[in-house]
């Protein structure tokens, strides 16, 4: 499968919304910066696994459920 970074800054916003978290509520529960988020968000840039997993746990997720990777 291939990552698609479109892909992860939808299921990223869309996960956020989900749990109604504002952008700065995940940048605090992760540490990651809110800029840095934002970037995620519009699909500018992608985050390392560590920031991957950090988003997920966060959004009570999986890292899969962000990449958009089923099995």
């Amino acid at each position: 499968m291939l990552f698609d970074k479109n892909v992860f800054a939808a299921n990223l916003r869309a996960e956020r919304g989900r749990r109604d978290i504002s952008q700065g509520e995940l940048a605090e529960k992760t540490g990651i910066n809110i800029a840095t988020i934002c970037q995620y968000e519009d699909g500018a840039y992608v985050p390392g696994g560590d920031k991957l997993c950090a988003l997920a746990s966060a959004l009570g997720c999986t890292p899969n459920d962000l990449i958009g990777w089923t099995n």
